[in-house]
């Protein structure tokens, strides 16, 4: 089977066609780690877990198969589901037998859990409560159950799932869609995405109009407050200003919007989802590419509204925009949402996930006074479960075509076996050390000498970016919307050599965010890096300072945290010694004349070696 995360195959506007999960191959390198340790820990340990806590027996208990209570919020079985599309992917890359065993064990039980009538979900199971409670997650599980499905029939050939979905669609579709009686939407969005992938595969186009009929129906959400009292009421998709409330089901519900633009055209989504897009990456995003600053309702907040130790952060919400930044690559072709992809996926995603694999962020704050740890389990396992489907699903993100050729989007050790778009074979074998180096070498072996173009990505953090080929520079070319392209004929065993800088870059933010009045954040390539209080022991990292000077002048050297080599970076400091009182004159507010040494460490490699102090924003002095 072919293997597509996402299948823009027939999509009629969009830019570009991803590759399936199974075109690449790791070689090594920064991301093979976190598929290894998805494969060998994440996804074996939760479903240990979900049978210690009774998660599947909810489906056991619905098919008759056993006698137990439900256990498990209401929205328990779309952690399953997020699990089997995760491990759908991870076997379609590698056989893992205690996954395989585990995963057709679990779809069995969900096919056998579905009603005569189509319906399926443990939690409602008098017919005269669906679709009527509040925040009932419904419609939220039967997508990632859709989706499940979809990565089960694409990756593996096994269909029980995808028909199982479709009769599922097609109850909800009778009962909710444009001809049924119930006019009703969940205040949780994830169906509509899900749905315009079953459109994509199914090519039943009832699976799109019921897509775009619930992102109309949609409330706005400006906090958790019931429809009764007047506080959620129906927006429009396409009268939306900008991102406000839950930040989950914000980027759930723009993701669905791009899905539904990259099918129909339609102008006022098109302008809509730039408009969101912009005010969120130019108003209301995290340095780590995290969303959502309010702990109250997992909010976004209004503009420049972004505390640092209170961020919420949610690890989903930061996986939910990476995956809105690819519908939007892919619709538009435009580096700007690679670029954000990667920064958020490099930060605020795996920062989400321990370096063994087995312990989980739920939030992920840019400061901590040491009360921040991540946990082997949440009630609510939306984070884990979904980290685990991204990370087997990511190979797909890093090259996509077009008719004009190839283009790559992110870089690590792997190789690309595919076809150009008029169906000639194609293989791409990249080495490079990245994110800890700037150099990438792609190796570039057709079938047989042919024509296309060639597209890099140049993010823009790198100041500048030399291109070489069969060892002769290329000239000071430009990057288009991002990219660096190279049209020529292409023989085998063609060499490309691309060189990006990877300075250390001092950090400021807009005005407006007053957290961060005076203060600097430290970058290097796509990587956010923190001060935490193990590599500092005997200085309290909220208490030190630094300049862009300072920054500037930064040492790169190794260094080994939980058994995974890292790049940190030694720089010049100075402590901050103050009044034991908690308010005093500002004469009693020094920095001390001796430099000190600080250590800074990627952010999403803290909080691996024990209970500790963190911040991502240094205070100037």
């Amino acid at each position: 089977m072919t293997a597509y995360v996402v299948d823009t195959s027939r999509s009629p506007h969009v830019k570009l066609h991803p590759v399936p999960v199974t075109a690449v191959r790791y070689t090594g390198g920064f991301w093979r780690h976190y598929l290894d340790i998805t494969a060998e820990r994440s996804i074996p340990g939760l479903y240990r877990l979900f049978e210690s806590k009774g998660v599947v027996d909810n489906f056991r208990r619905v098919s008759g198969r056993k006698d137990c209570p439900r256990r498990g919020p209401r929205y328990t079985d779309s952690d399953v589901y997020k699990w089997m599309e995760g491990a759908a992917y991870l076997l379609a890359q590698r056989d893992v037998p205690e996954v395989r065993k585990s995963f057709d064990g679990v779809i069995d039980e969900i096919v056998a859990a579905q009603d005569p009538d189509g319906y399926l979900n443990t939690m409602y199971r008098d017919p005269a409560e669906r679709f009527t409670a509040y925040d009932s997650h419904e419609f939220y599980c039967s997508g990632h159950y859709f989706q499940a499905a979809l990565a089960v029939l694409r990756c593996l050939g096994d269909d029980r799932a995808y028909q199982s979905a479709l009769r599922l669609a097609d109850y909800l579709d009778s009962r909710c869609g444009p001809k049924g009686e119930t006019h009703w939407a969940s205040t949780h969005p994830e169906i509509e995405l899900a749905l315009v992938e079953l459109y994509r595969q199914s090519g039943d186009r009832k699976h799109l109009e019921f897509a775009q009929l619930l992102l109309e129906r949609l409330p706005y959400e400006t906090a958790w407050i019931p429809p009764s009292s007047g506080g959620c009421q129906p927006l429009p998709f396409t009268q939306r200003q900008t991102l406000f409330g839950h930040a989950v089901r914000n980027m759930y519900t723009a993701i669905g919007a791009t899905g539904v633009w990259s099918e129909n055209g339609d102008a006022d989504y098109g302008r809509t989802i730039r408009r969101l897009w912009n005010n969120l990456v130019g108003r209301q995003i995290y340095i780590t590419g995290g969303v959502g600053s309010r702990y109250s309702g997992e909010m976004i907040g209004p503009d420049y509204e972004l505390p640092n130790r209170l961020a919420y952060a949610e690890t989903c919400a930061a996986i939910g925009f990476v995956l809105w930044a690819h519908h939007n690559l892919l619709a538009t072709g435009e580096g700007t949402f690679a670029d954000w992809l990667e920064q958020s996926l490099y930060n605020g995603v795996i920062s989400g996930l321990a370096l063994d694999g087995e312990t989980y962020f739920y939030q992920n704050p840019l400061a901590s006074f040491g009360d921040h740890r991540r946990q082997a389990w949440y009630d609510t396992t939306c984070c884990p479960t979904n980290m685990v489907r991204l990370m087997a699903s990511l190979p797909a993100f890093f090259y996509s075509t077009d008719a004009q050729g190839v283009y790559v989007h992110l870089y690590d050790r792997n190789t690309l076996d595919w076809r150009l778009e008029d169906g000639t074979p194609i293989r791409l074998e990249q080495k490079t050390d990245y994110p800890w180096d700037g150099r990438v070498e792609i190796t570039v072996n057709p079938h047989k000498s042919v024509e296309f173009t060639l597209a890099l990505r140049v993010p823009h953090w790198s100041r500048d970016a030399v291109i070489r080929i069969n060892g002769q520079p290329q000239g000071n070319s430009s990057p288009e919307s991002g990219y660096l392209r190279v049209r020529r004929v292409w023989s085998p065993c063609d060499r490309v050599e691309l060189e990006l800088d990877m300075h250390v870059r001092a950090m400021t933010s807009h005005p407006l965010v007053i957290n961060n009045h005076q203060r600097l954040a430290v970058m290097r390539g796509p990587l956010v890096y923190c001060l935490e209080s193990v590599d500092q022991p005997d200085l309290p990292v909220h208490q030190l300072s630094t300049t862009s000077e300072d920054i500037d002048e930064a040492v790169a050297e190794g260094l080994q945290i939980a058994g995974c080599g890292v790049i940190a970076l030694r720089l010049a400091g100075r402590r901050i010694a103050s009044s034991d009182r908690l308010y005093a004159p500002v004469a009693e507010r020094k920095v001390t004349d001796s430099p000190v040494e600080m250590t800074a460490i990627p952010y999403f490699a803290w909080a691996n070696r024990g209970v500790s102090q963190m911040t991502v924003w240094v205070a100037q002095p």
